[in-house]
Formats: structure tokens, C-alpha cells, sequence
């Protein structure tokens, strides 16, 4: 492997096969990791991968909901049921704390301080692995 043949590959996944540069680079990281450990355990002599990085992409653009789409959202469930009222209270906690879905589902009843008005997440519990905390009051 050299650094002329990677280069090669991620320009043909660009340009001749049409691959998206974020696809190209879930490629490219994963074998970068490859190489490295390659050359950390002797496999290859040159590290490839030190001089090689992902592709410069634009971040995308997050379009959020406006107001009406909002409260549109949350005229749309039916309090009068338990499960209405449980989904429309999930969905405001969503918009407020901007906890993740998977997050809020695996929450327990501690996680919630309602006398300090903050919910606490565990890191086991969280995709950074970082426990955290968010107001709500």
C-alpha cells in the first residue's frame, strides 16, 4: 500500500464511481484506522496514514420547525388519552432540552429532579458516553 494507490482509490470513489465526499469519508476513516494498525504492527513501513486526511465536506444546513409547525405538532395529540398525553409530554421535552430520542427512552424516574427542575442523564445512557445535564425550568 502507498500513499499514491489510497489517494488514487478515494479520487476514483469521487470522481468515476459519483460517491458522495461523506461516503467517501466513512471509507476512508475506516481504512485509515486499517493502515494504521498495519503500520503499527509492522505490516507496512510507511505511515500512510499520518499524511492523508478526510475530505473537506460543508456542514449541512439543520432546518428547524417554525412556530406553527410546532404548536401544529403539538395540537395534533390527544391529551384526553394516556397515550397522547405521554407522546405530547416526550415530544416537549425533545424540543426543550434537545435530548436525543434514544435518550429520552431510557430514562428512569431519578433522572428527573423536578424540584431543581434539571433532568440528568447517565453516561451509559447518553452516544458520547458523557453524562450530562439539562434545565427545564
Amino acid at each position: 500500500m502507498t500513499l499514491e494507490v489510497f489517494l488514487g482509490w478515494a479520487d476514483f470513489m469521487l470522481n468515476d464511481k459519483g460517491l458522495q465526499p461523506t461516503t467517501v469519508n466513512i471509507r476512508v476513516r475506516t481504512t485509515r484506522a486499517f493502515i494504521r494498525w498495519c503500520y503499527l504492527e509492522n505490516l507496512i513501513d510507511t505511515p500512510i496514514h499520518e499524511r492523508f486526511k478526510p475530505i473537506k465536506t460543508a456542514e449541512d444546513t439543520i432546518e428547524v420547525l417554525t412556530i406553527s409547525e410546532i404548536k401544529t405538532l403539538l395540537n395534533a395529540f390527544d391529551e384526553s388519552t394516556f397515550v397522547g398525553f405521554r407522546d405530547k409530554v416526550m415530544v416537549m421535552v425533545l424540543l426543550y432540552s434537545m435530548i436525543r430520542i434514544s435518550e429520552l427512552l431510557v430514562m428512569k424516574r431519578g433522572n428527573g429532579d423536578f424540584e431543581a427542575g434539571v433532568i440528568k442523564l447517565e453516561a451509559m445512557n447518553t452516544k458520547t458516553r458523557k453524562a450530562r445535564g439539562t434545565s427545564f425550568d
